[in-house]
């Protein structure tokens, strides 16, 4: 089970972020619904899609210039197990920052559809995607 900071959360400013060596683990500094300051796991956000065969073999490739604050993507244009969507991508971040960085992710994947570049795609929070995944793999058996 990850492991919090030691220090307490109240002793930082909002949005401190430290990564946790044992757990691998990054936590940010973020207020409760009682607006005490607390300690908050990074949250992950994995997109599953399907590139159209015409960007493949164009090459098409893309960056995500505009994410809300202190997000990033640590794995990209991984193969996926999920068989209708070949690929994945994983975000990672500020859970203060969750809801706009789905909201950036799926425009920025609409308008890969839009393109033709990709064909299908699906934004799902990591704990709906390893859930998903399992069943795959599960099945596959």
């Amino acid at each position: 089970m990850p492991c919090q900071p030691k220090e307490a959360a109240s002793n930082f400013k909002l949005n401190t972020s430290i990564y946790n060596d044992y757990t691998k683990w990054t936590y940010y500094v973020n207020y409760d619904k009682n607006k005490k300051k607390v300690w908050k796991k990074m949250q992950q956000i994995v997109v599953i899609y399907d590139r159209s065969p015409e960007s493949e073999k164009a090459g098409h490739r893309w960056n995500y210039n505009k994410l809300p604050g202190d997000w990033d993507m640590p794995y990209s244009a991984m193969k996926s197990e999920i068989p209708k969507y070949p690929i994945e991508e994983t975000f990672q971040g500020n859970p203060l920052y969750i809801n706009k960085a789905k909201e950036y992710i799926n425009d920025f994947f609409s308008k890969l559809v839009k393109k033709n570049i990709v064909v299908k795609f699906r934004v799902l929070m990591g704990t709906k995607y390893y859930s998903l995944r399992r069943k795959h793999i599960k099945n596959k058996k």
